[in-house]
């Protein structure tokens, strides 16, 4: 593992009580922090702040997995490899290498072992409860699951940034009724962080997705997120369901101040994460009259009620 200061900023020093340094200069987790629950346990014992986080972390930020197998280590690609700091480090070709390997990996080698597991399973679930099933069938998936999840009549979830096509955003004005649309998942950055977290993309869904020309605002605007959300609820999708953020961000009066205040979650960090609290009391948030009949209509006028 590469050490970098800039990843601790201030904390490297402190950092260091954690690592080997080996001779090629790069650095590694000493035996016993080399694993999160190690860290988690130690932390426990003896808090370290907001160091805590970056160790877990960066103890995560791995590109394969070790897996003990008849007396010889085998590795195997961690899921989403390239979303790793490690990843991005890496060569032009030595990330396609490894890509090409997690992709066979994951959505050729053992397709047909999703789709047997998948029928010996979802029916008995389907079977075991009323709620309606809905598969989050999220980013690339194996080719097999929009057929088993057809012939089990289970609907879809649609992140628009998580497209399953191979496209930079998906648009839910195409939806159709088996599916349920989002503009973000507990999971996942908000609409005000996402919109700050690649430029790029960001223009490109300013110009292309919302229609809009000239360049994009630095920061998501009431306006363009009340576009956002009237894509999402006009359409045909069975459901249109969202994090409460994402309506509050269509009224700079009731967006939180400390955006990163509002995400719900980071899978990526272990073991917990989920600590978004709002802002705003709900006795408050009853008063505003405006924002609460602005937000009525369009669920009547969607025909969502």
């Amino acid at each position: 593992m590469k050490f970098y200061g800039k990843y601790f900023a201030g904390d490297s020093g402190k950092a260091l009580v954690f690592m080997d340094r080996k001779e090629d200069g790069t650095y590694s987790f000493k035996e016993e922090f080399d694993t999160q629950r190690k860290l988690v346990d130690f932390f426990k014992k003896k808090p370290h702040g907001p160091l805590e986080e970056k160790l877990i972390s960066l103890c995560a930020n791995v590109l394969f997995l070790p897996e003990e197998r008849k007396g010889e280590t085998v590795y195997h690609p961690r899921f989403n490899v390239y979303n790793t700091e490690s990843y991005q480090y890496l060569s032009e070709s030595e990330q396609k290498s490894i890509y090409d390997l997690y992709h066979d990996y994951f959505f050729r080698r053992q397709d047909h072992l999703w789709y047997e597991k998948a029928m010996e399973k979802l029916p008995m679930i389907l079977n075991a409860t009323k709620m309606l099933i809905c598969g989050e069938d999220l980013g690339m998936v194996p080719a097999c699951v929009p057929v088993v999840m057809d012939e089990l009549a289970i609907i879809a979830l649609k992140v628009q940034r998580m497209p399953a096509e191979n496209i930079s955003f998906y648009d839910p004005r195409y939806a159709n009724y088996m599916n349920v649309v989002t503009a973000s998942s507990h999971d996942s950055s908000t609409l005000r962080q996402w919109w700050k977290e690649d430029s790029g993309l960001t223009q490109r869904y300013f110009n292309q997705q919302l229609v809009q020309y000239g360049k994009a605002p630095q920061d998501l605007t009431p306006d363009l997120a009340e576009i956002i959300m009237k894509q999402h609820l006009y359409n045909e999708s069975m459901l249109a369901i969202f994090p409460i953020q994402e309506f509050l961000a269509t009224d700079a009066a009731l967006t939180n101040p400390k955006m990163d205040n509002e995400r719900i979650n980071n899978p990526a960090v272990f073991p917990h994460y989920w600590r978004y609290r709002m802002h705003i009391k709900l006795e408050d948030l009853k008063n505003q009259k405006i924002f609460n009949e602005k937000i009525a209509h369009w669920i009547k006028d969607s025909g969502r009620m």
